[in-house]
């Protein structure tokens, strides 16, 4: 196995940025200060630029590039400023077949600071941006991405497939968001079986054990991943999933 570490090149920050373990790279706590001087842009859409300006100078250290980012989590203030990420966004990623998704949450973030981000990327990898057709966000990403041999969901809605309409409660979220993401494995020729990991976000505690419940339904007992619960609140959504899975 080799392990790389992604090393802060901000002057008076030298601490290790992420990993890459072979062909997967993990970077976290990249903020919106400019690489050279220190300093924060003193707005969130230019914070959003500098910040994609080091995920690009740390990817092309590893001989990668932007192409090969599969998914972003942006860390805000407010989950509405992400409006002001977008114009950004489609800028570095015009292509929406070829786009990598990304998920938001607000954050406790300090001083002139307006983003953080963490990105997972896959070198020489081929990216495959995945939609489905009545399941979409209204943000400019998709609801996966396939590169490489890696699946990364950004939060999978609980919508139905066929007429596009929000499940009527929490329990039938649950059953829709688990139902939409197998549809994201078998686009992109995968199975429940190479699941490594899933994230739900739940809007009250009361739904836990049944988004639980729908989640074990699509594993035997003993090889279930782990599902870590986050309480989140998305308007009338209750329940949305997300999953990364390896071939």
């Amino acid at each position: 196995m080799s392990v790389n570490e992604l090393i802060g090149t901000v002057e008076g920050t030298p601490e290790s940025a992420g990993l890459r373990v072979d062909d997967l790279v993990y970077g976290c706590g990249v903020t919106g200060r400019d690489r050279h001087s220190g300093e924060y842009p003193p707005d969130l859409p230019r914070q959003a630029e500098r910040a994609l300006d080091t995920v690009e100078a740390q990817l092309r250290d590893l001989g990668g590039s932007l192409d090969e980012v599969a998914r972003v989590s942006f860390f805000l203030r407010e989950p509405g400023d992400i409006r002001k990420v977008n114009d950004v966004w489609t800028a570095r990623f015009p292509d929406p077949a070829n786009r990598p998704t990304y998920k938001f949450m607000r954050a406790p973030l300090h001083g002139p600071e307006e983003l953080r981000l963490d990105y997972f990327a896959v070198p020489g990898a081929e990216r495959e941006s995945l939609y489905l057709p009545k399941v979409a966000h209204g943000n400019p990403i998709p609801l996966a991405v396939k590169i490489g041999r890696y699946l990364f969901t950004s939060r999978v809605l609980p919508f139905d497939p066929v007429t596009g309409e929000a499940g009527r409660d929490g329990a039938e979220q649950a059953g829709l968001a688990v139902l939409n993401a197998g549809t994201l494995l078998e686009k992109a020729g995968m199975s429940w079986a190479d699941v490594t990991q899933g994230r739900a976000f739940v809007a009250e505690p009361d739904l836990d054990e049944v988004v639980r419940a729908a989640w074990l339904g699509r594993f035997e007992a003993t090889t279930a991943p782990p599902l870590q619960v986050t309480r989140y609140r998305a308007g009338a959504l209750s329940a949305l999933l997300e999953i990364i899975a390896v071939q």
